[in-house]
């Protein structure tokens, strides 16, 4: 592991020796750098993610609470889940068996209580089979950890692609500076290596964020409006944290807009009321819990 710490040192101070070339000594490769340095650094973000999937046991400390609730879906094929119906597995293996054989505990009641729709897709994994012993359930944990690991990774990609397409391509070092952290924080990949709803929450944020910036620019068609009300709808049904964020921040590019502009068209308009149905999936799904 030594090697391959020293070599990826050497690639990143062999980038940034290469913004310096590209910036300032020959600027005819700047575009085809630029790409590199995106492909390098989301790479290097999914080899991390794959690395520690592998070599960590437990990535994090409610990794078995979301995995049961991902079972629990998978049995009861419930679209909204009765919380209080949900059990937990157990975070040791049974010691009778070599197999990831793990005991699901029905009178435990898991406390996580998050919206359904990253367990609702993470069903598409797999990853559990029964065994002779009723409530003991082989899990594969890499499957729904990569599975996991490829949500999350679209929302790295879709970053990453909002600063290729908005920031200066005359400055490659910016590009590199943006693309290292995103990619470069340890914690991220290390998290979103586990099977977790942020996960998926990353990437819905990320949708919320490019509309965000589209209408920012001026691009104020119906795709705006649609990935604004896609992001904020998919993470109030992913993570409220997340949905809290992407409301705050669309909240305030309106008012600052509605001021700077004088004018309440960007809210009254075609574009936006087309988007309006998104937004009640959201409003539906927190109407029934209620009831």
């Amino acid at each position: 592991m030594n090697i391959i710490a020293y070599l990826l040192i050497g690639l990143f101070a062999l980038l940034a020796l290469a913004c310096f070339y590209f910036g300032v000594l020959n600027g005819k490769g700047r575009k085809p750098f630029i790409i590199i340095v995106y492909i390098v650094m989301f790479v290097y973000t999914i080899g991390s993610g794959v690395y520690y999937a592998k070599t960590v046991p437990d990535a994090s400390p409610d990794e078995s609470s979301h995995i049961s609730y991902v079972y629990y879906l998978n049995e009861t094929k419930e679209i909204i889940p009765y919380y209080e119906k949900m059990g937990t597995f157990n975070h040791f293996m049974m010691k009778w068996s070599t197999e990831p054989n793990f005991l699901y505990d029905v009178n435990n009641t898991n406390y996580l209580c998050h919206p359904p729709l990253y367990y609702q897709i993470m069903r598409l994994a797999g990853g559990f089979k029964p065994t002779e012993a009723e409530y003991v359930i082989t899990i594969d944990k890499f499957r729904l950890r990569y599975f996991s690991l490829g949500l999350s990774a679209i929302g790295i990609a879709l970053m990453l692609y909002i600063g290729y397409s908005r920031l200066d391509k005359s400055k490659p070092w910016i590009h590199f500076i943006y693309a290292t952290t995103v990619t470069c924080l340890p914690m991220l990949t290390y998290e979103l290596c586990a099977v977790t709803n942020d996960a998926l929450a990353l990437t819905t944020t990320a949708i919320c964020i490019l509309g965000l910036i589209r209408f920012c620019e001026g691009k104020r068609g119906i795709l705006t409006y649609v990935l604004i009300a896609a992001g904020i709808t998919a993470c109030l049904l992913t993570k409220l944290t997340a949905a809290m964020l992407c409301i705050f921040m669309a909240l305030i590019v309106l008012v600052v807009t509605l001021i700077k502009e004088r004018s309440i068209k960007p809210l009254f308009c075609k574009e936006f009321f087309i988007s309006v149905p998104i937004y009640l999936i959201a409003a539906a799904f927190y109407i029934i819990m209620y009831m």
